[in-house]
């Protein structure tokens, strides 16, 4: 009765979740399409003479190639603002817009430019952040599948946890716009790089006791389930009362020594 009450609402939980996650999924790429985010196509780093920024690469047929903005450019203002951080830049640009005229007062092997340099900032291109979105739906698509036809198996709900934390990690891409739906996809993102590397690491410790298992003939999950196991360079210990398996001998504490156990230790 207590499993039975637990399965649901684990089915719940994962179900309210990936829907949730799903819908924001939808509306960010609604966002994404409605909000036009400006770019020059330059990298800017901030100087170390805190002057303005360094441009240190160029996308070619970007508007800042086209401006002719070379790589080693000192930015000192847009139109007419002073930049010396990344954050006055940006909020310069954005209050420009995309295809509007920003006029950059550039800075070139020391010497100043003598007329501001012209640029038309366009949106970004999304490309690969449609390709990052397609790898989350799959992920997500493994994930139900693994979930749907191996339910009762050892760590299919974990796994399944794993591609949706992955799918979530993929497919959510904040715009810039950091409204309340931004946000939400911002943190969405935080939570979730924190998440991937836990969930991935928690898998490898299975996969390795589970070959551990079957070294010793044993299996996890079944009547040996209560040992718990501990891996060194050389060998594996275990913790409990040493058992008699087909092939293997355990002695002492439980070091194990002999040879790999046969398929037929597993009943197969």
């Amino acid at each position: 009765m207590e499993a039975n009450l637990f399965n649901r609402l684990q089915a719940t939980l994962l179900a309210v979740a990936t829907a949730g996650l799903v819908l924001l999924a939808v509306l960010n790429l609604r966002q994404e399409r409605e909000f036009r985010q400006p770019d020059d196509g330059v990298w800017w780093v901030e100087a170390a003479s805190g002057a303005g920024l360094e441009a240190t690469k160029v996308l070619p047929d970007s508007p800042g190639q086209r401006a002719g903005i070379h790589i080693g450019d000192l930015l000192t203002a847009v139109n007419g603002a002073q930049v010396q951080r990344l954050a006055d830049f940006e909020r310069q640009l954005y209050r420009n817009d995309v295809y509007t005229k920003a006029n950059y007062s550039i800075t070139r092997d020391g010497i100043q430019l003598d007329s501001p340099v012209v640029v038309i900032p366009e949106p970004p291109d999304r490309s690969v952040q449609q390709a990052l979105r397609l790898i989350g739906l799959i992920y997500l698509a493994i994930g139900l599948y693994v979930l749907f036809r191996r339910w009762t198996a050892l760590r299919a709900t974990h796994f399944y946890l794993f591609c949706l934390v992955s799918f979530a990690l993929y497919a959510l891409k904040y715009t810039g716009a950091f409204d309340l739906l931004d946000w939400t996809v911002f943190w969405t993102n935080v939570i979730a790089e924190c998440l991937q590397p836990a969930d991935f690491g928690l898998d490898i410790v299975d996969v390795t006791q589970k070959n551990m298992a079957f070294v010793a003939g044993i299996e996890v999950g079944d009547a040996n389930s209560d040992i718990r196991f501990k891996a060194t360079p050389d060998r594996f210990t275990l913790s409990g009362e040493p058992i008699a398996t087909d092939g293997c001998n355990w002695r002492g504490t439980g070091h194990y020594s002999g040879p790999r156990a046969p398929r037929s230790a597993f009943g197969a």
